[in-house]
């Protein structure tokens, strides 16, 4: 009896393989194929063609025909696979496979990665445009934001549709053995993501914020009064808080339902990552800061306040925005911990992350110190020669000082 088995239990493992493989790989081709379709139709329809016309009417075709034939191949195969594996969802073994989850999840990572190209790309131009760029100069105008829209809607919806079978098979969020691991895997990713999107659009909108206040005249040397610097920041921070709160609203949701999935490793993983991300945001630009402060005291430092202004501006600008995310993502954290305790694969992780910002703290102290001893055996050995204004002392020192004031309370 149990030999008979194995072979049926080892096709399975085969059949299921061949028909999610295929089934992914026609997906991305086809995905790939309407993009350029898409791309290449809205440049011809909306008087874009100079992309084109470098190769004459006839690379138009090609791309054309290229794209087209893909496409048509592409999604049959898709299709008809797709409709194979559907049709075997009253096997409860089938619907709840690991191998179903893994295609499930990489295909809607696919998608939302059309999904951020394309809004970036047609965000940044409308954004850009709203911030006085020349009609003339725009990348969206009169073709790109046809393309852009319709490639959006498509990923969007198909994403959208991968979610809704996830939850159809009657186990989202409780999921059984290991076959949750490649739904923790994509929130985890997901977040990630969104929170590093968040992070440099608003440190970015900060940073051009700044610089435009403070450069005065400078702005019209430096160009840092220029559309492209707010629309890029403000692209990456609406698509990044879009993503990040429809991946933590999901996941929210699940825990609030299921102890266990608060309690999962790769939950609390997250958001330790999210901690430290949003810590060093803050600290370490906090420590240059201090660093450039220390350098004016001991009379090394910028020559003027317009130039220590502009060597400040990048870490300025993302202080505020990683204390913000540092602050918010702690405070969960502590509230999940303390309201759902916490699994033994979570201890783990807490131990892990513990001995991480341990080890960091450490290294940052004795990198501080050794500056701090070297500047001070530089000034012996000269016997105070210079150890005024602008002495050789002056970078180590500040920098070992600002290394131990990050470093200590880490």
């Amino acid at each position: 009896m149990t030999n008979s088995k194995r072979p049926a239990g080892g096709l399975t493992a085969i059949r299921r393989f061949y028909f999610y493989i295929v089934a992914f790989v026609s997906l991305v081709a086809g995905l790939a194929a309407l993009d350029k379709l898409l791309e290449a139709l809205d440049t011809a329809w909306l008087g874009g063609a100079a992309l084109f016309d470098v190769g004459g009417n006839a690379f138009t075709r090609e791309v054309l025909a290229a794209s087209g034939g893909v496409l048509l191949v592409a999604a049959p195969i898709f299709l008809l696979h797709w409709r194979f594996i559907q049709q075997r969802q009253d096997d409860p073994d089938e619907r709840h496979s690991g191998l179903r989850k893994l295609f499930l999840y990489l295909a809607s990572a696919v998608a939302i990665g059309y999904v951020l190209f394309r809004a970036y790309d047609l965000l940044y131009g409308v954004a850009v445009l709203a911030f006085g760029q020349p009609l003339v100069s725009s990348k969206i105008w009169p073709d790109g934001w046809l393309y852009n829209l319709l490639m959006l809607a498509a990923a969007w919806s198909l994403e959208a549709y991968l979610h809704h079978v996830v939850v159809a098979d009657g186990d989202y969020g409780r999921e059984r053995d290991n076959t949750g691991v490649w739904r923790r895997l994509f929130h985890v990713t997901a977040g990630l993501v969104g929170l590093g999107l968040i992070l440099f659009g608003a440190a970015g909108i900060l940073e051009t914020a700044w610089r435009t206040a403070t450069g005065g005249i400078d702005n019209l040397v430096t160009g840092w009064w220029r559309p492209e610097a707010w629309a890029h920041g403000v692209a990456l921070l609406l698509i990044g808080a879009v993503l990040a709160r429809i991946n933590w609203r999901r996941w929210r949701v699940i825990t609030v339902e299921n102890a266990d999935e608060a309690r999962a490793a790769l939950r609390r993983f997250y958001l330790y990552v999210a901690v430290a991300t949003g810590a060093i945001a803050a600290l370490a630009p906090a420590a240059s800061i201090l660093r450039e402060a220390l350098l004016i005291v001991f009379g090394s430092g910028a020559g003027d306040a317009a130039e220590l202004l502009r060597k400040i501006a990048t870490p300025v600008s993302f202080v505020p925005v990683g204390a913000v995310i540092w602050l918010w993502h702690r405070r969960f954290l502590q509230r999940e911990a303390e309201e759902y305790g916490e699994s033994e694969e979570g201890a783990a992780v807490r131990r892990l992350y513990y001995y991480v910002v341990a080890a960091t703290g450490l290294t940052l102290l004795w990198f501080g110190a050794v500056n701090i001893v070297g500047a001070a055996l530089d000034w012996l050995l000269r016997n105070g020669v210079q150890s005024g204004v602008g002495g050789l002392w002056a970078e180590p020192l500040a920098t070992g000082l600002s290394l131990l004031t990050v470093g200590a309370p880490v």
